[in-house]
């Protein structure tokens, strides 16, 4: 090959090389690959707990580790921690307020209450499997298969609410002088003066959430309803997706969003891979669930990084913080890979594991 060959040889290799990373820049499964973020090592591992706010601060379990997040950093002080596994978190508001710790027993789970100084075991003679608190009040679920009942704790005594039968209490929220608590077959409601009426009592309810005035709760089949409206057709839908039940309220000065966390079916990840994370619902006049990224008003700024991060992982509980000022950080409790948050890591906003 002489040397004018040669050159015009190189330089086609070079031209055909640049205009393939020209066009591999633009295919969006190179974009799509070029956005994943490495998953850090999370500081809470695991399969933490639900996420509560008790006062102006943020706690989470993992394992028997209760974690503390105060003045922008994780910390499990040592007077926290509980001699066995902790399987839940509630807390209440008011004066005095409560964070309560439901762990692991021998036989039975044992109810913890903190006031902020000790820890007082309040498990009496309850069967408890499951607790939730809504403003001033703790509502707590109890007994066997079957043979459910919903029992209120304010602070000092329990009282019974009656029998739900084989409903079990997994949520609880309050509007207008009224309680909500749902369970896998119904929301029960009442102004704790009155015994309590229930309502969508053949839809198998996964969570519920306050928001002003209003109260909404999602299907296990990723429906949606207002509830303090007269109880009809769903206001939207995670489109074919289950919800896991995490549900929370995302605030900024631009408006309010509802964030529903998503499972994925067979069917559908057949049909479009596998899907997680969480989705977006307009509180501003929304009419459908939306992935976060797309649109003015979102929890992040790039559906792509949403996707190629948390989109991939299952999403259990999901909380923002309290901020003074600004937007409160944005946390979420994983399946099974610790509590994520989402921050600006290396110069970008993203989803990853909080460290």
């Amino acid at each position: 090959m002489d040397k004018n060959m040669k050159k015009h040889f190189l330089f086609s290799a070079f031209l055909t090389a640049v205009i393939l990373l020209i066009c591999a820049c633009n295919d969006p499964v190179f974009y799509a690959v070029h956005m994943d973020e490495k998953i850090l090592e999370p500081y809470i591992n695991g399969s933490p707990t639900n996420l509560v706010v008790y006062g102006t601060e943020v706690y989470v379990a993992s394992g028997r580790n209760l974690f503390e997040y105060k003045s922008n950093k994780w910390s499990s002080p040592p007077g926290l921690r509980r001699a066995s596994k902790i399987l839940q978190l509630a807390a209440t508001t008011g004066t005095p307020g409560k964070l309560y710790a439901l762990c692991e027993g021998s036989g039975r789970a044992i109810l913890w209450s903190y006031d902020g100084t000790s820890w007082e075991n309040i498990t009496g003679s309850h069967n408890i499997q499951t607790i939730y608190a809504a403003g001033t009040q703790l509502f707590v679920g109890t007994g066997t298969h079957g043979a459910y009942n919903i029992i209120r704790y304010n602070g000092i005594t329990f009282s019974s609410l009656g029998s739900t039968g084989s409903r079990l209490l997994n949520g609880a929220a309050f509007a207008g002088g009224t309680y909500y608590l749902s369970t896998n077959g119904g929301i029960y409601t009442t102004d704790l003066s009155t015994p309590f009426t229930i309502i969508g009592d053949d839809h198998f309810f996964m969570g519920i959430i306050g928001h002003g005035s209003d109260v909404y709760a999602i299907t296990r089949s990723g429906n949606l309803y207002n509830v303090t409206a007269p109880f009809g057709d769903p206001i939207a839908s995670l489109g074919g997706r289950l919800a896991t039940g995490a549900l929370a309220i995302w605030t900024s000065n631009s408006g309010d969003l509802l964030l529903a966390g998503r499972q994925e079916t067979l069917a559908a990840s057949m049909s479009s891979g596998y899907t997680f994370g969480y989705m977006e619902y307009n509180l501003s006049g929304g009419s459908t669930f939306r992935e976060p990224g797309p649109g003015s008003l979102s929890t992040v700024d790039s559906n792509e990084r949403y996707k190629s991060t948390i989109g991939k992982v299952p999403v259990q509980h999901i909380l923002q913080a309290p901020a003074p000022s600004g937007v409160g950080v944005l946390f979420a409790s994983t399946q099974k890979d610790g509590v994520w948050s989402y921050r600006v890591r290396g110069g970008v906003w993203q989803w990853n594991a909080e460290q």
